[in-house]
């Protein structure tokens, strides 16, 4: 089972390199600037990358709260900053970075902690885990960005829905 699962990452990993290639090979043919900005993002990827890789799961799961409330740190500081009247970026040196889409990586790590933290379901599992995509979502519809608003709220349902909770708490979320 171990052999098929590494050859099913490592195929992944094939795909992946292949697709970033393709669209390197595009970006090179348009401009220069944007092909070398991309190969420094990319080893920046990398490296963020290998770091989570071996980062034990246990600290994993221990970080991802603080994960979470820093990024919701750089939420609030976002809509304080603006780069080229858009409130969505950070400048740091010559990178811009966009905490929203940090988020939606803590908000996997954060609402898959709340739900291990019990191996049946519960209510109240359920009201932590959208109380925080809600306030997640809350300060990144402030920026304006409706559409990764919704996107944390599509995450929330994925994982509710993955992590096998109740058609009783489900079908009434969806609804409303």
């Amino acid at each position: 089972m171990r052999k098929n699962k590494q050859f099913y990452l490592i195929g992944i990993l094939i795909i992946a390199i292949i697709i970033t290639l393709v669209g390197l090979l595009e970006l090179s043919a348009i401009k220069d600037i944007f092909f070398w900005g991309q190969i420094q993002r990319l080893i920046l990827a990398i490296v963020a990358g290998m770091l989570f890789y071996l980062l034990p799961f246990k600290n994993l799961k221990l970080l991802s709260y603080v994960f979470h409330v820093l990024i919701l740190i750089l939420l609030v500081v976002v809509l304080f900053s603006s780069h080229e009247d858009v409130k969505r970026w950070i400048p740091i040196g010559s990178f811009n970075i966009q905490p929203s889409e940090f988020a939606k990586l803590s908000l996997i790590l954060v609402i898959s902690r709340i739900y291990a933290e019990r191996e049946k379901i519960k209510n109240s599992q359920v009201l932590k885990a959208l109380l925080v995509t809600m306030l997640t979502a809350a300060l990144v519809l402030i920026e304006p960005d409706l559409a990764t608003s919704v996107t944390y709220f599509f995450i929330f349902f994925a994982i509710t829905y993955g992590v096998g909770a109740p058609r009783e708490i489900l079908i009434p979320l969806i609804l409303v």
